[in-house]
């Protein structure tokens, strides 16, 4: 959650410059993790206190209203899907792209085998914080009507929406852009609309990518405070955590505390490292259990 805000603010970063200290002061304050390496709280000081802010706004909506908190949620979703598909219409109704792109191979890239499979894995492990999120649902299972009918439909409608989103857009991204300029792209629907559209897409791309952390943020927001209620309703964590707000009817609590853990990944700059770690880890287990339905 903290280093999709922080990505929100650095995008904004395109529209408005953010204040930022000094190379000098920025390095005059480090903390030192043995075996981690070293962290430094004043660097890029405006991004980060974008960050928080944006933790704060959304964390103090869902505090006084889980009714306005679901409703940024899908507000965020729909302009969200909205975006993409414009993104690949235009893309595809420019008529300066190629199809033959999504068959053609490039010299080198006939892999087959188990050098086929770490290619395809090493590709990926950059990417599989996108594909998470599917399981927040069950996180809400208390608050949702008649559950054993929507969790499974709102799964399966959710992972399939999903899947064609990725595959329209990365179908036009590919009509765009050969393979091997693909590769060397540093940000491809940037240059997909470019080289189709012949419109500067750094904006475009920037917009994109703020409307859809913004709604990551509230997506993790939302649902993952209700991990450290169950666990304080069940005696397994701080019993004030478990206290629904008198007035709201939210888990207040485990909200305020979920923020101030967040701000402090957000400070520190250690978030990049937890992303990596906890990338690792869901997917490690994602696989254990998948594993465990065929023994």
């Amino acid at each position: 959650m903290a280093a999709i805000a922080f990505v929100f603010a650095q995008y904004t970063e395109f529209f408005i410059g953010l204040p930022r200290f000094s190379p000098a002061v920025e390095k005059s304050f480090v903390l030192h993790l043995p075996g981690l390496g070293n962290l430094f709280p004043l660097e890029n000081a405006g991004v980060k206190a974008l960050a928080i802010t944006i933790l704060f706004l959304l964390t103090l909506i869902n505090y006084v209203s889980v009714k306005a908190g679901s409703w940024v949620q899908v507000g965020s979703t729909f302009l969200k899907i909205g975006s993409l598909i414009l993104l690949s219409a235009l893309i595809f109704s420019s008529g300066n792209g190629d199809i033959g792109n999504w068959t053609r191979t490039e010299p080198g890239m006939q892999k087959s085998g188990w050098t086929l499979v770490m290619g395809i894995i090493a590709a990926m492990s950059g990417a599989l914080a996108s594909f998470d999120g599917w399981n927040n649902l069950g996180f809400m299972a208390g608050e949702i009507k008649d559950p054993r009918k929507n969790i499974p439909r709102g799964l399966f409608l959710g992972i399939a929406i999903c899947m064609v989103l990725y595959v329209l857009t990365n179908l036009a991204y590919l009509y765009a852009l050969p393979l091997d300029r693909m590769s060397k792209s540093s940000l491809v629907a940037a240059d997909a609309i470019r080289t189709t559209v012949g419109l500067t897409g750094g904006g475009l791309i920037a917009l994109l990518v703020m409307i859809s952390t913004f709604g990551a943020v509230n997506g993790n927001l939302f649902p993952c405070a209700r991990i450290q209620f169950a666990m304080a309703e069940e005696g397994n964590f701080f019993k004030r955590i478990g206290k629904v707000h008198p007035r709201f009817q939210t888990p207040g609590n485990a909200l305020i505390l979920q923020f101030v853990w967040t701000s402090l990944f957000v400070i520190t700059g250690s978030f990049d490292m937890l992303t990596d770690l906890f990338v690792f880890i869901t997917w490690l287990f994602y696989g254990f259990g998948a594993f465990g339905l065929f023994i």
